[in-house]
């Protein structure tokens, strides 16, 4: 049931004021005509930003989901549809447009405004609710159109809607500039860190310190590599509530959890290193991995392990061919190579300066996150009426 609502408002059932996936008729059109074409990917989840294509109307025009100008596409399939990939069409080149079949078309009638019915539906509520109701099988389930149809909503007059979507407009600007630019303070943090290794290994780093000091190795002359297939998981039905992490080299790095008791890597800390990306990470607790496309690498001695490992964070290696590039090429790389004292020093600057950064980014994700979750409550609030004091 809806709570209690402002004076002058009404409950009305979505289907009551909105066509669901309605009929939507095709101009006539040449086979070779170019048509606007919005696939899936290309809908930014929470943000309404959705970009344009075009396609050949003989290669659209059957099996696609059709739509017009104001209409929302709302994602109905997950994980899209949790994500938030929902969007206001608008300025279509033949004032009728097509796109991925996994989208439901909601259509306001003349008395309801299409921003005020998009804002409702982005609700991350109102989402969690319709995936209670999504049919089909893990991993394709989606929101049936009739579910759509039949949720409540609050209706104020197309007047006040409107003061509403203004409202929030204007307010999600103000928190979508917040959060671009803590995305960009972000990605200013990530250059200066890149910009410490560069430091480090000019010799720029400290004082002292200096390039022409440093013999040169080759990676193999100071990294072993074991083969990863004695810790390879046998079951990836993860869990959180596991304890042995299954690591990949990539950006994923841990995959999830297993409870598994053999083949656990003990020997830390040492580099994974991804022998098709060439990607790398320095791991210091025991885990598991996904699969043999990885070596696991062990310094030498004399050697720093973290110092490699920074030092590998500043080579961009061409890997465009499937094929392991440990043995054939990455290994037979040559580095300049400092006494074991500069390298300790090295690293535990560069600890301590990442730190420091680390600390910043946790912030700025806290602050992010803390900016979405205002945009919800602001949502909240309107839908309650909560807004017309600020109207």
């Amino acid at each position: 049931m809806m709570n209690k609502i402002p004076k002058g408002w009404e409950v009305k059932k979505l289907g009551e004021i909105c066509e669901i996936n309605p009929k939507t008729e095709i101009l006539l059109l040449n086979e070779s005509d170019e048509v606007s074409f919005i696939p899936m990917a290309s809908v930014e989840a929470e943000t309404n930003i959705f970009t344009e294509s075009k396609s050949k109307f003989s290669k659209v025009k059957k099996g696609y989901t059709k739509f017009r100008d104001n209409d929302i596409l709302f994602a109905k399939i997950t994980p899209c549809m949790e994500n938030g990939k929902i969007c206001i069409v608008n300025n279509l080149k033949f004032g009728i447009g097509f796109g991925s079949t996994e989208f439901h078309v909601i259509r306001p009638n003349k008395n309801t405004l299409s921003k005020y019915i998009y804002y409702f539906v982005s609700q991350i509520s109102f989402r969690q609710m319709a995936q209670i109701y999504m049919t089909g099988a893990v991993g394709q389930r989606r929101v049936p159109s009739k579910i759509l149809e039949n949720f409540e909503i609050p209706l104020p007059p197309l007047s006040e809607q409107k003061a509403i979507a203004d409202k929030l407009d204007d307010s999600f600007a103000k928190i979508e500039n917040a959060i671009t630019n803590l995305i960009n303070a972000k990605e200013n943090l990530k250059l200066y860190k890149q910009s410490v290794l560069k430091s480090a290994f000019n010799g720029d780093l400290l004082p002292n310190t200096s390039p022409t000091q440093r013999k040169k190795v080759k990676f193999e002359d100071v990294l072993k590599y074991e083969q990863p297939t004695k810790y390879i998981v046998k079951s990836t039905k993860y869990n959180n509530d596991f304890k042995t992490p299954v690591l990949t080299a990539g950006k994923g790095f841990i995959l999830g959890y297993t409870n598994e008791t053999e083949g656990i890597f003990t020997n830390t800390p040492v580099i994974i290193f991804d022998d098709f990306t060439t990607s790398s990470q320095y791991v210091n607790f025991h885990f598991k991995v996904k699969s043999s496309a990885m070596k696991i690498l062990r310094p030498a001695d004399n050697v720093n392990l973290k110092f490699l490992f920074y030092k590998m964070q500043t080579i961009q290696h061409k890997s465009d061919t499937h094929k392991r590039y440990w043995i054939s090429e990455y290994a037979k790389l040559e580095i300049p190579l400092p006494p074991l004292s500069e390298q300790n020093l090295i690293v535990a600057e560069i600890d301590r300066r990442f730190a420091i950064v680390d600390k910043t980014l946790n912030l700025i994700d806290k602050s992010i996150q803390n900016a979405k979750n205002l945009k919800q409550s602001i949502l909240k609030k309107a839908f309650s009426g909560e807004l017309r004091s600020e109207i």
